[in-house]
């Protein structure tokens, strides 16, 4: 059985479609200048079920985080967050700031899902959007996990007594 040549069309455009999206968006977020992410934002507030450990632990974070590839070290100017390199206040800050990039990169490529819906019926669409949250919703959930214990150590080395984690 042979395909029309608008369904193989659609096929190729949303194969094609999800790739560009998201290494466009991690080119243009690693090049936005550090000053976007230096303050808390709207997305990385947290959610009052985050700041409790049975929440992480119920997701096996530290199970599967390790799986997930570190995107920004594809591009010139990205941070590396697959590991720690330090443990100096200054590069947690850094790494902490870099998250909140990472998580506002993976928010605005799900935030693309919409788009699949110009081109395809709605069961290819929904097909589209799950890959759209499978793909963006894990690294939001790791950038925030790691977030969040970067920054019970600096609070800790501060000496504050209002761990959030």
């Amino acid at each position: 059985m042979f395909l029309s040549l608008s369904t193989a069309w659609i096929i190729a455009l949303n194969i094609l479609a999800w790739p560009f999206i998201q290494l466009s968006l991690g080119a243009i977020f690693t090049r936005l200048p550090r000053k976007y992410f230096k303050s808390s934002l709207v997305w990385c507030e947290w959610l009052p079920w985050e700041r409790s450990r049975k929440f992480w632990k119920i997701l096996h974070i530290n199970r599967w985080k390790t799986l997930l590839p570190d995107g920004a070290s594809w591009f010139s100017s990205g941070f590396p967050k697959k590991q720690l390199k330090s443990s100096s206040n200054n590069y947690l800050q850094k790494f902490m700031l870099e998250t909140r990039r990472g998580e506002g990169s993976h928010w605005v490529m799900l935030f693309c899902s919409p788009i699949f819906m110009i081109w395809n019926p709605p069961w290819a669409f929904y097909i589209m959007l799950s890959y759209g949250i499978l793909s963006n919703v894990p690294p939001i959930l790791v950038q925030r996990y790691n977030r969040l214990r970067i920054q019970n150590v600096l609070l800790a080395r501060n000496y504050k007594k209002d761990s959030l984690f």
